[in-house]
C-alpha cells in the first residue's frame, strides 16, 4: 500500500523528491519506518524499493508526531502548490468549503508556514484521505480567493461534521482498518495508478 500511495501522489502531481516524505511505522518496540528512498520520484516507487529507516531520519515534524501519537502509524509530508499558498497566507485555511469544514478541529493535519502540511492516520488509506482533503480544501480556497473571500460555513454544520468524522476514526484507530471513505478513495486511486 505504501508504494501505491506514492504512485497515487505522483498521479495527483504531488511529488517533491527533496522535501516530501511518506512514512509507515513498522510493528515493534523500536520505532522503525518504511519510506521511499530520498531523491526518488513517487512515480518510480515500488514495494521492493522501499527502505527501512529510524525515527531520527524523519522530518522534525514527523518525528514529533510519531513520538507523541502512537496511533499515527502513517505520516505524510507532501506539499502541493495550493497547500503551500494557503499555509503561507495570513488567514490560513478557513471553513468556507466542503473540504475545509471536514478538517476543522482535526488534529491529524498540521498546516504551517514553515512545513506546509504534515498529516497522519492509523492506516495508509486514512493518511492519504486526510492529505487529499487538505489538498482539495486548499485548491478550492485558492480558487475562491480569486473571486472573493468566500462565505463562511455555520458553526453548527462544522460541529456536526466533526462529530460524524470522529466516530469513524475511533474504529479505524482501534482495529487498524481504514475508515470506509478512506478505503474507497484509496482503492479508486490505486485502480487509476494501476490502469
Amino acid at each position: 500500500e505504501l508504494a501505491a500511495c506514492c504512485r497515487a501522489f505522483d498521479l495527483l502531481g504531488v511529488t517533491d523528491p527533496l522535501f516530501d516524505r511518506i512514512a509507515m511505522r513498522l510493528p515493534g518496540a523500536e520505532p522503525a519506518f518504511l519510506t521511499p528512498p530520498a531523491g526518488m520520484l513517487y512515480g518510480e516507487v515500488t514495494a521492493s524499493g522501499l527502505e527501512r529507516i529510524g525515527l531520527a531520519e524523519l522530518s522534525p515534524v514527523q518525528r514529533a508526531i510519531h513520538a507523541e501519537a502512537p496511533l499515527a502509524r502513517c505520516s505524510i509530508h507532501a506539499n502541493a502548490t495550493a497547500v503551500l499558498a494557503v499555509a503561507s497566507s495570513k488567514r490560513g485555511l478557513v471553513p468556507t468549503n466542503f473540504y475545509s469544514v471536514a478538517l476543522t478541529g482535526d488534529a491529524r493535519a498540521l498546516l504551517s508556514q514553515e512545513h506546509g502540511v504534515v498529516v497522519h492516520g492509523p492506516t495508509i488509506p486514512d493518511a492519504f484521505e486526510m492529505h487529499y482533503r487538505v489538498q482539495r480544501a486548499c485548491e478550492v480556497q485558492v480558487a475562491t480567493s480569486a473571486i472573493d473571500d468566500g462565505l463562511p460555513i455555520g458553526p453548527e454544520i462544522v460541529a456536526g461534521v466533526a462529530r460524524l468524522r470522529g466516530r469513524g476514526l475511533e474504529r479505524a484507530e482501534q482495529e487498524w482498518i481504514a475508515t470506509p471513505a478512506a478505503r474507497r478513495l484509496f482503492d479508486a486511486m490505486v485502480r487509476l495508478v494501476d490502469a
